[in-house]
């Protein structure tokens, strides 16, 4: 039997591909008779190594700007609609269909403040209903209705009510209540936490703990994806990190700058290193390539200030201590599944007063083990729970 999972596996913020790569393992796992691939969702083959492209790739890529950018938005919608369906059919060619199960999982998919998830859950949505293959839902996260475009909501109200979608649990309770408020034909939703949760298992051999001086790591994210995504007004956070490090170099500390691998973080990166030109006592990481990269970056810290969330669902799963930025639901969900609110900051407080004392805080601190353990059990069983489902279809 096939199992094909979807979701952002490719990107270039890498915290998606350890989520995707822990659902493919997990799942493999409990159905070992089955032949688990991943692609992703916007048809992406790789991930990428840097943002630069060929010279004609880049041309072609500007004339096609250039054409949609004249097109109507429902022309534009429905080209990359039948792109993005092409696509899907091109990869199953080799597939038999009948022993096929699509599977929507890991990430905040659910979302339709843009037509881009929408319009790929839609094209995943009508190739399964055209082969009459069973679509399961798995660990995602999923935004408020209320937040959705008119176009999102249309792509997502058809795939929802193509009546191809046989299972679905999501990865928090607020994803939980914001799915069973939606009124389509869809079957209520489970809980299934986070894959990633799972990080220390799929990635044990390329973890390399520290055994020298404290590190902290610190997460950079563009403070423009932070008011794009979380709708909050910019901060100017590279100021905050330039003083929150000379405030922990006082005290000894060896402290490491990186990014979960998006390019507009690592230009951020790149810009606090300037500003830190005379101070040689910082590390700032070249860009990771690849999620097992981020991980083992992630590994080698005492403690860890987070933005990015998988960032810190790593670093919880390795068991290291860290302090989380609120600047979307997402985390301060996260860190309630954790029972660690108290190590979240609110992103509109956020200074280097404040992220001192916490990292001070936290340096001599545990994960505790009993709920880390529950956790991870919990994970299990939903994909545990979920592979038996797929099972009557086999």
């Amino acid at each position: 039997m096939n199992i094909v999972i979807f979701n952002d596996k490719f990107s270039d913020n890498l915290g998606d591909g350890i989520l995707s790569e822990c659902l493919e393992k997990l799942m493999s796992d409990a159905l070992p008779d089955c032949n688990v691939v991943t692609l992703d969702i916007d048809g992406k083959e790789d991930f990428r190594e840097d943002h630069s492209c060929s010279n004609h790739a880049s041309i072609t890529g500007h004339l096609k700007q250039i054409i949609k950018q004249n097109l109507p938005r429902i022309v534009k919608d429905k080209l990359i609609f039948l792109s993005k369906t092409k696509s899907i059919l091109g990869k199953l060619k080799n597939l038999d269909k009948d022993k096929t199960v699509f599977m929507i999982g890991g990430g905040h998919l659910i979302s339709g403040t843009s037509s881009y998830f929408p319009i790929r859950i839609h094209a995943i949505c009508s190739v399964a209903k055209k082969f009459n293959i069973p679509v399961f839902i798995q660990s995602v996260g999923v935004s408020p209705v209320d937040t959705w475009t008119e176009q999102g909501k249309q792509h997502l109200m058809k795939a929802l009510n193509m009546g191809v979608i046989v299972n679905v649990a999501v990865r928090d309770e607020e994803s939980l209540s914001m799915w069973n408020d939606i009124n389509s034909s869809a079957p209520k939703a489970s809980l299934s936490y986070d894959p990633a949760i799972l990080a220390s298992y799929v990635y044990q051999s390329s973890l390399q703990p520290n055994s020298g001086p404290k590190r902290i790591g610190l997460n950079v994210m563009n403070k423009n994806i932070v008011q794009e995504i979380g709708q909050n007004k910019a901060i100017e956070s590279e100021n905050i990190y330039v003083s929150l490090v000379e405030k922990m170099l006082d005290q000894n500390y060896d402290v490491v700058f990186f990014t979960n691998g998006d390019f507009k973080d690592q230009i951020l990166l790149n810009k606090i290193k300037g500003m830190m030109a005379h101070n040689t006592k910082c590390v700032f990481l070249d860009r990771p390539a690849t999620p097992t990269e981020l991980v083992t970056i992630i590994s080698q810290f005492d403690a860890m200030l987070g933005f990015r969330m998988h960032s810190c669902i790593t670093a919880y799963s390795l068991k290291i201590p860290h302090i989380g930025v609120q600047w979307d639901i997402k985390l301060k969900s996260f860190f309630d599944i954790v029972k660690r609110s108290d190590d979240l900051i609110a992103y509109s407080q956020l200074s280097d007063q404040i992220l001192l004392e916490k990292m001070a805080g936290i340096m001599d601190g545990k994960i505790d083990d009993a709920h880390h353990g529950i956790l991870q059990k919990s994970v299990l069983a939903s994909i545990q729970e979920t592979a038996e489902k797929i099972k009557a279809y086999a």
